[in-house]
């Protein structure tokens, strides 16, 4: 009789086991599953190192380009045509860049425009018109597709930022400067503490190019940060990171100034 009992008390404590661990492998799986889906597309592909990514009408197909590894091109219909990364040929009369990568199996040619883009089957405006054209080895022509799209970057910077550091210094107040990315529109605005800035920003990787800042001339007594933020802000290419609800923005590796996401 108590070997039949601690048998089953065996069994009990097996089963017990065994549903904690589905329920801990469905939990799991369900907040993986959500994650996933909460992400931009372009977040999730900046995350896995590509650099600019690009689709065709109604996702035809995709075009994956990371300029330190390879460029995928991916129809719907299962067509995959790889190679290997290669420099882009700036044109000197007009805003493109074209890459031609050459293999074994064939040749594809990709140009970038930089010109504003609108997904036909989504109406979603896109930075790139994009072409590609692809002849493989038993081709006598060029196959053509055209498609939009963009830069990957980190889209956490599209927020609304107060000032918390500048220059190494914790800056106090009441009326901090802030700034507020738009990365859907490319474009930047804010305060400096007194008056109002209004501006154009380009994001690719971990990097974005601020355009000329127009700020307006109001007089404030107490715009103690005003001179020495709007210095940091000066046109051109700037590092960024966004990590624990902070934004750092930095030029040449020195740091510059240190935001606070607004809650």
């Amino acid at each position: 009789m108590l070997t039949y009992g601690i048998h089953l008390l065996i069994i009990v404590i097996m089963m017990a086991c065994n549903n904690t661990s589905n329920i801990e492998q469905q939990n799991t799986t369900t907040n993986t599953e959500k994650d996933d889906r909460s992400l931009p597309i372009s977040q999730t592909k900046f995350q896995q190192g590509v650099d600019f990514y690009a689709t065709g009408p109604d996702s035809s197909w995709t075009l994956e380009l990371d300029f330190e590894k390879d460029f995928k091109f991916k129809r719907a219909d299962g067509f995959v045509f790889n190679t290997p990364a290669v420099e882009g040929i700036k044109a000197q009369d007009a805003n493109v860049v074209r890459y031609r990568a050459v293999v074994e199996s064939g040749e594809m040619i990709i140009q970038l425009y930089k010109q504003e883009c609108i997904d036909g089957s989504t109406g979603k405006k896109f930075p790139y018109k994009v072409s590609v054209e692809i002849k493989r080895g038993t081709d006598l022509n060029y196959t053509r597709v055209e498609g939009c799209g963009r830069f990957t970057f980190d889209e956490r910077i599209h927020d609304i930022w107060v000032l918390q550091q500048l220059n190494g210094k914790t800056v106090t107040g009441s009326d901090l400067p802030y700034i507020e990315f738009n990365t859907t529109e490319g474009t930047v605005m804010g305060k400096t503490g007194c008056n109002n800035f209004t501006g154009k920003a380009d994001f690719k990787g971990n990097k974005l190019t601020l355009g000329p800042l127009a700020v307006t001339r109001k007089f404030c007594a107490n715009a103690a940060y005003e001179s020495d933020f709007l210095k940091v802000l000066q046109p051109g290419e700037m590092e960024y990171t966004v990590d624990n609800g902070k934004l750092s923005l930095s030029r040449n590796g020195k740091e510059g100034i240190i935001f606070k996401k607004i809650d």
